[in-house]
Formats: C-alpha cells, structure tokens, sequence
C-alpha cells in the first residue's frame, strides 16, 4: 500500500508504492570479497573536489528529488529500495521496485514533481523517472541563485525544467553492482530552449550491514 511522508519546508508530500515481498522478491548482491572492500576502500578515499556552481542550471538537479531525503538535509538512504534511487544512484536500481510520486510546493511561485517506476529486467534493475520544475526567476540574464530562498518569490522571468530519466543496473564484478542512467534535460527561460543529455554511472556494493556506493 502507499505511504505518505510529510516533509520540512517548502511544503512536501511524497507517495511510495513498494513491490516488495512474497510476490515481489528483493535480491541483494552477495557478500564482497576481500578484494572488493579494498577496491572501493581506495575509491573512496578523499581527493581534490570542485564545488558545483551554485549558477549552474538545471536548479532541479541541486533540489532533493525525495521527501524523504529532504527530511534528512537531501541524504538519500542507501538501502531504501525505492524508485527515486534512479535519481540518486544508478547502481542502486538493482534490487528497487516499486513507483514513486514527490511534490514540493514554494508557495504560489514555485513547484515541482519527481515521478519514479522501478522493476526487474534482463538479470538487473530497470528504472524510468520524470522531474519538472516551474519557477519565476529575477532576470533571464545572469547565473541562477543557490538555495531554495528566491523559489519563494515569483521573479519577471518564467523557468520550466524538465528531466526524463533512464537508468539501468545489474550485478557486475566482486559483488558490486554496476548502474547507468541517462537524464534528456529541457530547459526553457522565457523564450529560450536548451535541450541536453546528462549522464551518471555508478558502483554499488554491501560490507556488512552498510550499503555504498560511488557515482
């Protein structure tokens, strides 16, 4: 049955629709190896990053695509099993299910919505997902604004965003599991369109009780 779950501000609701259990069995990955647990042990060690422009568009990429995550600071749990997973972490479709509907609301100016499906396909995880954001910017010139304040405020130039998303994820080497997903990204200010396409790969694995993951 679905579950609601009530979010922080802005105004949130999200819907999730799980298949799993008997009629819907959820495979995970089988333990690493002690190969494996190195490997990404080394992957994840620290090294030099560049912090995402705040200016950089689509907005809807640096919003939370999950109730549930925004209720945490947008820290998307890795063992969740849901269909927003697409949106997170590719290689996380693997052993998702189920549908998935979140919404947030900014007042009159500003919403979005994130719909999510995922189920098994060829030996993995398939998963497809729709995101759109509507929003009135200050001005159509110039970097858009971090955070979510000027959401609030219904500025002279009209945002629309739009991003389909395409993932996939099976089972690869050393128990890891290994995920692709394609975003087809829309982006309309005022008169002007941008159309491009994103990608995301990722490794997943469990150590333990503890799932990871790199993208």
């Amino acid at each position: 049955m679905g579950r609601l779950v009530a979010g922080i501000a802005p105004a949130a609701f999200s819907l999730h629709i799980p298949m799993h259990g008997p009629a819907f069995p959820r495979t995970r990955p089988a333990g690493w190896s002690s190969l494996a647990v190195l490997a990404l042990s080394i992957l994840a060690l620290p090294g030099t990053l560049t912090a995402q422009d705040a200016g950089l568009l689509p907005l809807i990429q640096q919003l939370p695509n999950s109730t549930r995550a925004m209720a945490m600071g947008d820290a998307y749990a890795m063992d969740s099993g849901h269909a927003d997973a697409l949106f997170y972490h590719p290689a996380l479709l693997n052993g998702a299910g189920g549908m998935g509907l979140e919404g947030q609301r900014w007042g009159s100016a500003g919403s979005s919505i994130a719909m999510s499906a995922a189920f098994s396909f060829l030996g993995g995880g398939i998963g497809i997902g729709v995101r759109t954001l509507q929003y009135g910017a200050a001005s159509a010139a110039g970097p858009a604004p971090g955070g979510q304040d000027h959401l609030f405020v219904l500025g002279d130039a009209p945002v629309s965003e739009r991003i389909a998303t395409v993932g996939y994820a099976r089972p690869a080497f050393w128990g890891l599991d290994l995920g692709l997903a394609l975003d087809f990204v829309d982006e309309r200010v005022v008169g002007g369109k941008q159309s491009v396409v994103m990608v995301d790969l990722g490794l997943s694995g469990e150590v333990g009780p503890v799932t990871v993951g790199l993208t």
